[in-house]
């Protein structure tokens, strides 16, 4: 932690919102890929965006700092909560039906213009659906891992789990990703 970034968090840790906000806006856009990566609509990740916002705000004033880890982490931890929690919350929304999919898939393989833009659009869309189907916690360490490209023991230290804990979700979340995306590899199981 820098020297600046320190008179930055005892001022917000006194009230002050303007020190606060110079804070949160350093860590706004790696946490807003975070959460987009997570909900996958911009809508949702403005939202938490919010949320995390006002929780942090508010949470500041019991913030230390430790040695082996910054104000970062600890923001970052914050929206790993309220994406978690979001999506606990949010119901489901419907599959697709299966036929229709798979008939657009086949047809789109056969030719190379638009049809294969919308069923790799269509691709994209089932992958954010079975990604919702992923337990809270398996979802976020897939993301922590792939998309942040994390190593395990930074998913661990993020997710404040063990390290066989992370590898034994993640192997749980593959399984389900692939079992899921079979439809588009046209395998049956």
């Amino acid at each position: 932690m820098d020297n600046k970034e320190a008179a930055l968090i005892k001022a917000a840790q006194k009230g002050c919102e303007v020190a606060f906000e110079k804070l949160y806006l350093r860590y706004r856009e790696a946490i807003a890929a975070l959460i987009f990566r997570y909900t996958g609509n911009y809508q949702d990740t403005e939202e938490l965006l919010q949320d995390i916002f006002v929780k942090s705000f508010f949470a500041i004033k019991r913030y230390k700092p430790q040695p082996d880890s910054s104000f970062f982490s600890w923001i970052y931890r914050i929206g790993i909560n309220c994406a978690i929690n979001f999506i606990k919350r949010k119901k489901r929304q419907p599959f697709w039906p299966e036929s229709e999919i798979r008939e657009t898939h086949v047809k789109a393989m056969r030719s190379s213009g638009p049809e294969a833009k919308y069923v790799n659009m269509e691709i994209r869309k089932a992958f954010y659906e079975a990604m919702e189907s992923l337990s809270p916690g398996q979802r976020m360490i897939f993301i922590l891992k792939h998309s942040n490209q994390m190593s395990t023991a930074d998913v661990a230290a993020h997710m404040r789990c063990s390290e066989g804990s992370v590898r034994k979700q993640l192997y749980r979340a593959i399984v389900k990703l692939r079992l899921a995306m079979t439809l588009y590899n046209g395998e049956d199981l």
